[in-house]
């Protein structure tokens, strides 16, 4: 629902959620509000300018695929990119302890039993 009382817009495949302006979500063209309801008082001077910077869907997708469908990275494995550009990963991704507890965390949450709720 809105703040108007009606349904929000579909949300299609691939696109942004309407109100989610960390992801640059065009609710506040839509639902003028919205935005600022979701939005801390302290972070509202900052919205316009972040989502100036944000990417666009498409252009999102462009880096992802073509990492995904590039012939001459088609070997290419355990690297690290910003947009379509090799970089180093964070200094924090280097940290061995902090590795192993990562995967720790993640081999018990993979493993754990489901509960069925439809039962």
């Amino acid at each position: 629902m809105t703040d108007r009382g009606g349904p929000c817009p579909p949300i299609g495949g691939g696109r942004r959620h309407p109100a989610n302006p960390a992801i640059g979500g065009s609710a506040g063209r839509h639902f003028p509000g919205i935005v600022n309801d979701i939005a801390p008082a302290y972070a509202r001077p900052f919205l316009a300018p972040v989502r100036r910077l944000l990417l666009t869907p498409t252009e999102g997708a462009q880096a992802t695929l073509h990492l995904a469908t590039a012939p001459e990275l088609a070997e290419v494995t355990g690297r690290y990119f910003i947009r379509d550009r090799e970089a180093r990963s964070p200094e924090m991704s280097y940290d061995p302890q902090l590795q192993q507890r990562i995967w720790d965390l993640s081999t018990t949450y993979a493993t754990a039993p489901t509960t069925n709720h439809n039962a």
